[in-house]
């Protein structure tokens, strides 16, 4: 599971008969008279204060119950608070004291008790506000467990009041007053929730920095420093929901732009040392099943500015993780990971170690429980977040800092690491403006992998490599074996395979493996007496068969690799629309991604690199080229018969209804796993034809018929030809081209 959610359901498990009592109280509180009403608040406020209850010591399960009644009164009769100060101030007062409290399941509903009144608590009683932030600070810092029951309730209270400008406008006053209220003491309290097991508790947290990011004024700006920006992108290397990490981003930026606003400086002396570290975590291969990479937990840090332990459960591994980069090491030695910590850190919670850890997975790279989708979509935002900090570097120290760290990566013989690379260099012509000399050196070492032969394997593929000579090993075997053919006729396999560190000019291949279960399979059954031939024939045979199915297997995953590595490569030029002499490399790149990444993400950023693409061509004089673009992407985009009907097949219908017919018609393939191959292919395909075309609609808005004429031409040339010499279609057609206008206009 992605994330425990005990927190959220803990008062459910905890009270139940409270709890559905406080609920039935709340359905009947709705009938009641105002004054009746009044009644019940008194009691209620009874048992949450216990002034009056002779008791020695407070009660948690009395308060509690109070509590919950409060909740549902406050829920259902928010019209009489408005009216009543008595009724307000009380409520107020409960929950300030509730907050307070010692029991967590006591500030969890006195945390969700406020949240429905906080515009009204703030309007009517201003002269609160302050008590009640000191009152949530206070709470946020007891809490150390992930499984608290208040955790989430205090997060989304403090996200709430914070959403108000006259409460953000108390806590910049305090600040300028008061050190201890600062923000880079408050703020920092907020951190060890940035990686809670609850989503919504990690979303809350992103958006109250969002929201303290826009103070401004004295005490405000201390937490904003290298320790937060290197939290925050940790969040992008380890987020596996779409909406918090693109909110994550969202923050790493804002606070990255922040201290560029300040001094450029600033941020090179906060961000310097956290260079390669982070860089080290981003480059981490993505392995395959049963083959993971995992991240080096060392490279992490706590909230606390701690590093994690080094200690790993033992896994299944194809091989050590890529060794850190020299520089990395001698930087680790110099930062001190055991210094002291400075009293700021000191004053921040230190989550139990009890703690679920919500990461383990991602950090230790196992593909099967987390998905590759998931650890694309955390490479490709951590990646936009490192190209948007290239782009703020002074010119004049980027190539220094840049080039070669990347340039490192883009001769990895890691998939991975080169298409992160690439990506990196991709996004940050994105965010860059103008070009830079630390751009054309990037684009120059880019060149290879446009251009250059691809390698026989890569290293996070070697399984792939292995388990292919073993099968191709299996089928010499059963030669020996089965069908009695001298050891000394049948090949020797390279026991080194391509991809491997070891690897030379005579590993074993893919190469190797055609020539086995092609060429050297004819020679030996050649070998084979007729005898033998009968009696081995059906265990060659299934031999031959597995050999091929993994061969397959391998070579469609590297292509895979290929194809994606090469699309990030053309997809970096056309971002710094500095497109070389020869386009062919730059368009095959991006287009045979748009055809067959099955990766969405992916094929979305090869979809948007295409229609930049098309403008790029259409602004330097080559619109032959974008008419050939774009009458492919229009050809894509109908190859997928199940959304799009073949008209020419069916014209000699009148009185059918087609979907109808096709259910009719519809049987069983002679070779299912081949047909669904080619739908899925179709499916993959048509939906790359539609984001680039999107695309082309956003990019160039109501002057899409006018800057790609084809696009128009495209869709009007095959309903004349299909209705040719047809009256009665001129009619529909005007009808279909002047709607499709008015939406053209209105979008």
């Amino acid at each position: 599971m992605e994330e425990t959610n005990i927190g959220a359901n803990v008062l459910q498990v905890i009270a139940p008969i409270r709890e559905t009592a406080s609920q039935t109280l709340g359905a009947l509180l709705l009938h009641l008279s105002s004054s009746s009403v009044h009644k019940v608040y008194r009691l209620l406020y009874r048992l949450v204060m216990q002034d009056d209850l002779d008791l020695d010591q407070p009660v948690w399960e009395i308060c509690h119950g109070g509590m919950l009644g409060l909740k549902y009164l406050v829920a259902v009769r928010n019209d009489l608070l408005i009216k009543d100060p008595e009724l307000l101030d009380g409520v107020v007062a409960a929950v300030m004291k509730g907050l307070a409290d010692q029991d967590d399941d006591v500030r969890a509903v006195s945390a969700a008790t406020l949240i429905p009144i906080a515009s009204e608590f703030i309007t009517l009683r201003p002269h609160l506000v302050d008590g009640l932030i000191s009152v949530v600070w206070e709470c946020l810092s007891h809490l150390k467990d992930d499984l608290s029951a208040s955790t989430g309730s205090v997060m989304d209270l403090l996200a709430k009041l914070c959403s108000f400008p006259q409460v953000l406008e108390i806590m910049k006053e305090k600040a300028s007053n008061d050190a201890t209220q600062s923000f880079a003491l408050l703020v920092p309290r907020l951190f060890p929730f940035l990686r809670h097991t609850i989503t919504s508790v990690r979303s809350a947290v992103l958006r109250a920095l969002l929201t303290f990011l826009g103070v401004k004024g004295e005490g405000t700006r201390g937490w904003i420093d290298g320790k937060a920006l290197r939290l925050i992108f940790q969040n992008l290397l380890v987020e596996r929901n779409e909406a918090v990490i693109n909110l994550s981003l969202e923050v790493w930026i804002a606070i990255a732009t922040e201290l560029v606003a300040e001094n450029t400086e600033v941020f090179v002396s906060e961000f310097s040392d956290h260079i390669d570290p982070l860089l080290t975590l981003l480059m981490t291969p993505i392995g395959i099943s049963r083959h993971p990479f995992p991240m080096e937990p060392t490279l992490f840090i706590k909230p606390s500015g701690q590093t994690y332990n080094a200690v790993r459960p033992p896994m299944a591994r194809s091989e050590p993780p890529p060794p850190l980069p020299s520089a990395l090491v001698v930087e680790e030695k110099k930062s001190g990971r055991g210094r002291k910590k400075s009293a700021k850190t000191e004053d921040m919670p230190v989550p139990s170690s009890t703690s679920h850890n919500v990461d383990a997975h991602v950090m230790q790279g196992d593909v099967d429980l987390v998905g590759t989708d998931i650890f694309m979509r955390t490479k490709i935002m951590a990646a936009r977040a490192f190209g948007k900090a290239i782009s703020l570097w002074p010119k004049d120290q980027a190539v220094e800092v840049f080039k070669n760290r990347l340039v490192s990566y883009l001769d990895s013989p890691y998939s991975t690491s080169q298409l992160v690379a690439a990506m990196v260099i991709e996004e940050y012509a994105k965010f860059s403006s103008g070009r830079s000399q630390l751009q054309k050196e990037l684009l120059d070492a880019l060149g290879h992998l446009l251009n250059d032969e691809r390698p026989g394997m890569y290293r996070d593929l070697v399984p792939y490599n292995k388990i292919v000579r073993a099968q191709c090993q299996n089928l010499i075997n059963t030669f020996i074996d089965v069908g009695r053919v001298q050891p000394s006729k049948v090949p020797v396999l390279a026991v080194i395979v391509q991809g491997e560190a070891e690897a030379g000019p005579e590993s074993f291949g893919l190469a190797q493996a055609d020539k086995i279960i092609g060429d050297e399979f004819a020679r030996l059954k050649r070998l084979l007496a007729a005898n033998q031939r009968l009696l081995s024939a059906q265990a060659l045979a299934d031999g031959k068969a597995n050999a091929q199915l993994v061969i397959e297997e391998a070579r469609a995953a590297k292509e895979i690799r290929d194809i994606r590595i090469v699309a990030a490569a053309a997809g970096a030029y056309i971002a710094a629309r500095d497109l070389p002499s020869k386009l062919n490399p730059v368009i095959r790149g991006v287009m045979d991604s748009v055809k067959s990444e099955e990766n969405l993400d992916l094929q979305r950023r090869s979809a948007l690199s295409v229609a930049s693409l098309v403008e790029l061509c259409s602004d330097s004089g080559r619109g032959r080229v974008a008419e050939k673009l774009t009458q492919n992407l229009c050809s894509f985009l109908v190859v997928d018969t199940s959304e799009t009907p073949e008209f020419h097949i069916n014209d000699h219908l009148e009185n059918s209804i087609l979907s109808l017919k096709k259910e009719e018609d519809r049987k069983e393939h002679t070779d299912p796993v081949a047909f669904e191959r080619e739908s899925r292919a179709a499916r993959i395909k048509r939906r790359g034809a539609k984001e680039a075309l999107e695309n082309f609609a956003v990019r160039f808005g109501n002057q899409l018929y006018e800057r790609v004429p084809k696009f128009r031409q495209c869709m009007e040339e095959p309903l004349f030809t299909a209705f040719k010499g047809q009256s009665s279609f001129i009619v529909p057609q005007i009808m279909f081209t002047r709607t499709y206008n008015r939406y053209r206009r209105s979008t």
